[in-house]
């Protein structure tokens, strides 16, 4: 083998090392200068010469490719610099893109981007299979006219402490030839092939075909089949298998940059794929808000998955049965049970089904336990009993549940505390269907007309049954205070009658009777507000009993104020003339004229002339004593006759000094 062909299988052997090692990472710089290769590497092809660097790059580095003339050495084309970002390196690769993803196992663009940039040394090895590669990481360059001529060339990294490499010009252009293809055969999962090698510069080769059921033809080598030895002989498989159906194969040289060679002589084969495939090992179940199992699950590793079948249990010891009629397409990935499943726990299972009818094993479990969202059911209504004024006693049937946890009863005001909150009446766990209301302090239910009641029932998992209700009017039998007094006196010819308020706060109105010898009449009903009426009378003989009673918004009458007032039997007594008040050490000495007809006289006073006067005490003459008065105070007297008819009051008088 010449020198120029060892260079060649050492580089393939490097790029085999690389394409193999790039799942877990690129080959380290290590392992790459262990194979001895060169730093540069170059073909002839035509007047073109093509040259790719292999070795690192610092970073923010160029590529100049320099040739000698003369002595000198100047520079062919413009410098080359690699992508410097993750999107750069996409728009070069261009469609170009997921096939070196493959190569490289990386899953994501950030994975290829963190590869290639963590193990240049990797990278550059990997550009001598692909130009586009080669491009996009800024490692190929190109002479267009370097003729057959034995110029020397050279790669110069330009920026910063750069560094110059011989590049090994070949005197003979690039050569590729067709392979011979010598086996066929296959195992449950793939292809294997075996071919020969003819003398030749091609640095890898490309398993490439067609089935009866695709005719396309296409790649079947996810990565390229480099020569690790130096034989003629080379092996290498594809995971195509699929049963009873044709493939025809061949074998394409590839050159250095990915240039493809001339295909091999077509190889038909039949393959046979009795080997079931591996399961499902990841499967996801979740529930949606109707409780209606959602199955997620990865992508069937074997290449010729062709779908996939549901199985479910109750329990992860059993296997379970099928559901799915037919297998699910193998692009479906996700899955909705439309069955109305009972409450508890569940368990999915996948198995794949290859294009061969072949179908794995069940694989793993995936349980989703289904919620109990059915409450129970209270036939019937909720009945409720009036006890008296002080209980209401509430009864319903037994809820159907096989679960039941407590029954929850609630009660709400409905007249004078419309709208307050509910109070719960019912302990917690009762299951009793019974129940009487005697107040939130057990003191019976007075005072409130309208009661309402909500009833529900709960099972064990906090399930609601539909709600009972049922609406209670309280009699009131309570009547209310009576009022607080009941006053009557004469004003000017007529009867003034005032009453002090009830006490209970539900009284509506006041009715004020009127009573003459044996004749009893409904004077006038008055609203809770007022306090005072006035009467209008004629003199007689007999006098006058007023009544006054409150009631409540029941009806209930209070226990019943009275008040008399003799009749008038004659005209009112005249005021008191000339009231004299006399500050001295003992008080305050009043005197009047004495008026005809007045058996005694009441005494006024006030702190001020137009105040609130009260009574001091009275006398049986014209003459008076207050012995807690002061001077500033006023007074005013007004005379009384024999029937206790008070007469008109005095002109008021300030108590001075003498």
């Amino acid at each position: 083998m010449s020198a120029r062909m060892r260079r060649i299988v050492g580089a393939a052997s490097a790029l085999a090392c690389v394409v193999a090692c790039a799942a877990a990472s690129a080959a380290s710089p290590a392992a790459l200068e262990a194979q001895e290769r060169p730093s540069v590497h170059a073909v002839r092809r035509g007047d073109t010469l093509a040259v790719y660097f292999l070795a690192a790059i610092p970073a923010g580095r160029a590529l100049l490719l320099e040739r000698q003339v003369g002595t000198e050495w100047r520079a062919v084309g413009d410098t080359v610099r690699a992508a410097s970002t993750r999107e750069e390196l996409v728009t070069r690769l261009g469609d170009k893109l997921p096939d070196l993803m493959r190569r490289f196992n990386a899953e994501t663009e950030a994975l290829l981007w963190l590869r290639l940039r963590t193990d240049p040394g990797a990278a550059g090895l990997a550009s001598l299979f692909d130009g586009d590669l080669a491009s996009a990481l800024g490692r190929s360059l190109r002479d267009p006219r370097v003729g057959a001529g034995p110029a020397r060339h050279r790669v110069r990294v330009v920026g910063g402490e750069g560094g110059v490499f011989d590049v090994p010009v070949p005197s003979a252009p690039e050569r590729l030839r067709a392979p011979t293809i010598v086996k066929v055969s296959h195992v449950p999962t793939s292809v294997n092939l075996t071919f020969r090698i003819v003398a030749s510069d091609a640095i890898a080769w490309l398993v490439e075909g067609r089935s009866s059921t695709d005719t396309t033809w296409r790649r079947l080598s996810v990565r390229p089949v480099a020569r690790s030895e130096e034989t003629d002989t080379i092996a290498t498989s594809f995971p195509l298998a699929h049963e009873g159906i044709v493939w025809q194969v061949a074998v394409r040289a590839i050159g250095v940059g990915g240039v493809p060679g001339p295909l091999s002589p077509v190889v038909r084969y039949e393959a046979f794929d009795r080997s079931p495939p591996r399961p499902v090992l990841d499967p996801r179940a979740s529930l949606d808000t109707l409780d209606r199992v959602h199955l997620r699950w990865s992508a069937a590793p074997e290449p010729d998955a062709a779908g996939y079948h549901v199985y479910r249990a109750r329990d992860e010891k059993n296997s379970g049965a099928r559901v799915t009629a037919l297998p699910l397409p193998v692009e479906q990935l996700v899955w909705q049970d439309t069955s109305t499943l009972e409450k508890g726990q569940w368990v999915y299972r996948l198995s794949v089904v290859d294009s061969a009818g072949n179908e794995s094993v069940r694989g793993n479990a995936a349980p989703i336990t289904v919620p109990d969202r059915t409450g129970p059911v209270l036939p019937g209504t909720l009945t409720a009993t009036v006890l008296a004024d002080s209980a209401v006693r509430l009864r319903w049937s037994k809820a159907r549940a096989n679960d039941l946890r407590e029954y929850i009863v609630t009660r709400q005001r409905g007249d004078k505390a419309a709208g307050e909150g509910w109070s719960r009446l019912t302990r917690p766990l009762s299951l009793d269907t019974v129940l009487v209301d005697r107040g939130t302090d057990g003191g019976g239910l007075r005072g409130v007309r309208i009661l309402r009641y909500h009833l529900v029932a709960l099972d064990s998992t906090g399930n609601a049954s539909a709600p009972l209700d049922v609406e209670v009017a309280i009699p009131d039998l309570v009547p209310p205070a009576a009022p607080a007094s009941l006053r009557a006196e004469r004003v000017a010819g007529r009867a003034l009658v005032t009453w002090g308020a009830s006490a209970s706060a539900d009284v509506a109105r006041y009715e004020l009777r009127r009573r003459t010898g044996t004749a009893d009449s409904l004077l006038v009903t008055f609203a809770a507000s007022e306090r005072a009426s006035y009467d209008d009378f004629t003199a007689g003989p007999a006098a006058r009993q007023y009544t006054i009673v409150a009631r409540d918004s029941a009806g209930n009458a209070s226990p019943a104020r009275t008040a008399t007032l003799t009749v008038d039997a004659g005209p009112m007594l005249a005021a008191p003339a000339n009231v004299i008040a006399t500050v001295r050490g003992t008080g305050v000495a009043l005197r009047w004229d004495a008026l005809s007809g007045a058996v005694r006289y009441r005494v006024e006073r006030a702190a001020a002339r137009n105040g609130e006067y009260t009574e001091v005490g009275a006398a049986t003459t014209n003459a008076f004593v207050d012995s807690t008065g002061k001077a500033g105070a006023w007074y005013r007297v007004r005379a009384v006759d024999a029937g206790a008819r008070d007469g008109l009051r005095s002109i008021a008088a300030e108590a001075a000094p003498r």
